[in-house]
This record gives C-alpha cells, sequence and structure tokens, in this order.
C-alpha cells in the first residue's frame, strides 16, 4: 500500500471521514490534515497516558 493510502486510510479512520474524501484534496491540503489529526492524536495519547500515571 502506498505511503498516501496509507495515510489516507488513517486519517479516515480518525476522523471518520471517507477516505476519498482525503484523497481527492490537494497536496498541500491534505499534509495540513494529516498534521492537524496527528497532533490531536498526540494529544488524546498523552491525556491517557497522563491519566493513568496517577
Amino acid at each position: 500500500m502506498s505511503g498516501l493510502r496509507l495515510s489516507a486510510l488513517r486519517l479516515a479512520k480518525y476522523s471518520n471521514t471517507p477516505i476519498g474524501w482525503f484523497l481527492k484534496l490537494p497536496v498541500g491540503e491534505f499534509y495540513a490534515w494529516m498534521e492537524v489529526i496527528g497532533s490531536e492524536i498526540k494529544r488524546e495519547n498523552d491525556e491517557i497516558d497522563k491519566a493513568a500515571k496517577k
């Protein structure tokens, strides 16, 4: 699976959005969404780790 398709799959999974929506985006906008969703996943994981340490 190509990196682009794998990234679209992950974006779709975490945003509950069809894969095709991401694949139709201009490249710059696609990568911007990757950054936004990646940051959100990291934030959520950090909160989970913080809660587990209490």
